[in-house]
């Protein structure tokens, strides 16, 4: 990671290339995941680990999790939103493909047929 070796970039630019190309990339297609407790576990051990790979801290400096990802919640709570997110999506397909064909039939698209 260019960033990682990079030691003179400020720890809040470092988030942000983190979360715009590592999270990002590790994030492709959660939405459709079926996350387990044990999937989630390793995932937010996963994520917390690069992030202090990005930040060039490690586990010898015994920096909590809390105070070294700061406001960045955990992974496992994207995913979350993510997929409720996605539902959203599917949801309102379903609805628009579903009430698509009553509103052509009530239109009179098929009763002028005779």
């Amino acid at each position: 990671m260019l960033f990682r070796s990079t030691s003179s970039l400020p720890k809040s630019l470092k988030k942000r290339l983190f979360v715009s190309t590592v999270e990002a990339t590790l994030l492709y297609g959660a939405e459709t995941w079926s996350l387990t407790k044990t999937l989630a576990k390793g995932i937010d051990g996963c994520y917390t680990r690069m992030v202090r790979m990005a930040l060039n801290v490690f586990w010898e400096d015994q920096t909590q999790n809390e105070i070294l990802s700061g406001n960045l919640p955990k992974v496992t709570a994207k995913i979350r939103n993510r997929r409720m997110h996605f539902a959203g999506h599917i949801i309102y397909e379903i609805t628009r493909f579903t009430q698509r064909p009553l509103k052509l039939f009530f239109n009179g698209v098929f009763t002028n047929c005779a």
